[in-house]
């Protein structure tokens, strides 16, 4: 017996939870389709009372004007690209523009021994992808950034490289 329920109705419910997508779903008599109305209504709902689309705004803008804030020390070694909160920081060798994926792993490292955790993507393996949760807080997020600028401070003295 195939299920009548739409196929995405599971990943919502484990998003925004059983209680609120419960709600939508109180009658199995109802249209599949209608449940699937019901879920898009509900999840366009959330973006606007929560004023999500704000919060990517706010927090791009913060990594945005961190890594500006770096680049008079290290913006030889680095491209930013992004929209939103989804910002990434593709790391270069200054001098030939191309990807550098030992830079892009020591920062990963030395920041992990810092404590902070960053995600390496891309085809070269050279970029820094940021995501943070949308509700974090402006001193926890500025706190991370200032823990890049640290952890490149380190890296290219260490190597003997000027910043």
């Amino acid at each position: 017996v195939k299920s009548q329920w739409p196929e995405g109705w599971l990943k919502f419910m484990g998003i925004f939870g059983w209680r609120r997508a419960g709600a939508l779903l109180e009658y199995t008599s109802i249209a599949p389709e209608e449940i699937e109305k019901r879920i898009i209504s509900a999840v366009l709902d959330i973006i606007r009372e929560e004023n999500l689309l704000g919060a990517a705004r706010t927090v791009g803008a913060l990594i945005t004007a961190s890594l500006a804030e770096l680049r008079g020390r290290f913006g030889r070694y680095y491209r930013v690209h992004g929209l939103g909160s989804m910002v990434a920081m593709e790391i270069i060798d200054p001098a030939t523009g191309e990807a550098n994926a030992a830079l892009a792993r020591d920062l990963q490292e030395v920041a992990f021994s810092r404590g902070l955790l960053l995600l390496t993507c891309g085809q070269g393996a050279n970029v820094i992808r940021f995501l943070p949760p949308l509700t974090i807080a402006r001193q926890e997020l500025l706190a991370g950034m200032a823990l890049i600028g640290d952890s490149l401070s380190a890296i290219l003295d260490k190597s003997g490289k000027e910043n």
